[in-house]
């Protein structure tokens, strides 16, 4: 890179005009080196705009919030992934999200797989069923997370979408036990479930992954159909995953709670998950398959043991 004196500029001094000004200075008794002088010029610049600057210092993390917003639609078209601003249509209407994703996905997974959700209207309560590692509780971050990003103005996770607004979003999801919590893990489920009652307001979202399955099925399926049925009162949009398959089944053969919806892990051809969801109720979880899968049947299992055991000797 070369550098030259704009010669021409009728504000810039010569090099001679420049030398004889410091020349007087330093007869008069003034004596200023060249970063001197430039610190005095570059804080001449800075007094008239600190008052501008200071105003712009304010709106840093607004513009970097906005640039992380815009940093997640690059990162989502690279890998493929299609990004929208959705749409808001009113309660009564339906409400799509083509090509949903799971953002939390995009930086540890190398290949992410949308799906479509349709809901008839914003007072729906959707059940989700399926195998284990199917997707089911992926999906509840990516409703949950559409609508947050869509209700601040900011890109959603799918290709495109219609909403409608929520008034509050409630989300309980599986913790893990604490020492110094005071109840088990339903007892704590149930306590933020109390608290969803005494503070939800009409025209919510709630998520709730895998509701009542810290006890035995027989109990916790006659709360769970107490809470399906206590939401609906308040006609929030609401979003359960559960295991409890033949509850869920006889909720869809009976059809006595209005806007109950059925959504099932779509598996393909090999028995293996789609991360696609289709309506139904899912048949099983395949905790076979899945233990199969993690290296727990009863033939690895003994290979495991017999390794011990011949370890324990040696």
């Amino acid at each position: 890179l070369q550098l030259e004196e704009d010669r021409q500029n009728p504000f810039a001094n010569s090099v001679l005009r420049r030398w004889l000004v410091k020349l007087e200075l330093f007869i008069r008794g003034y004596q200023f080196s060249d970063g001197e002088v430039m610190a005095h010029l570059i804080d001449g610049v800075f007094e008239g705009v600190v008052d501008h600057t200071l105003h712009f210092v304010e709106l840093l993390a607004d513009i970097e919030f906005y640039l992380g917003a815009l940093g997640f639609r690059d990162l989502a078209l690279q890998a493929g992934l299609g990004v929208s601003l959705p749409d808001f249509a009113p309660p009564d209407a339906p409400r799509r999200l083509i090509g949903l994703f799971n953002p939390l996905l995009l930086a540890s997974q190398p290949r992410v797989v949308p799906c479509d959700v349709t809901l008839e209207h914003h007072a729906t309560t959707l059940l989700i069923t399926g195998p284990n590692s199917g997707g089911k509780t992926r999906l509840l971050q990516s409703l949950g997370l559409a609508q947050v990003l869509g209700q601040c103005g900011l890109f959603i996770p799918a290709a495109s979408g219609s909403l409608s607004p929520a008034s509050s979003l409630v989300v309980s999801l599986l913790q893990d036990t604490k020492a110094d919590q005071s109840e088990g893990r339903l007892g704590m489920e149930l306590m933020r479930i109390r608290e969803l009652f005494q503070h939800l307001p009409p025209g919510a979202m709630v998520i709730l992954d895998e509701l009542c399955s810290g006890t035995n099925p027989s109990e916790g399926e006659e709360i769970f159909e107490l809470v399906v049925k206590m939401l609906g009162r308040l006609e929030p949009q609401v979003c359960i995953t559960t295991h409890f398959l033949s509850f869920a089944d006889r909720l869809r053969r009976e059809a006595q709670i209005p806007g109950l919806t059925f959504l099932q892990v779509e598996l393909g051809a090999d028995q293996a998950p789609t991360y696609q969801f289709v309506p139904g109720v899912a048949r099983t979880s395949l905790a076979g398959q899945t233990a199969a899968r993690l290296g727990v049947t009863a033939a690895q299992l003994n290979e495991l043991v017999d390794a011990n055991l011949q370890r324990a000797v040696n």
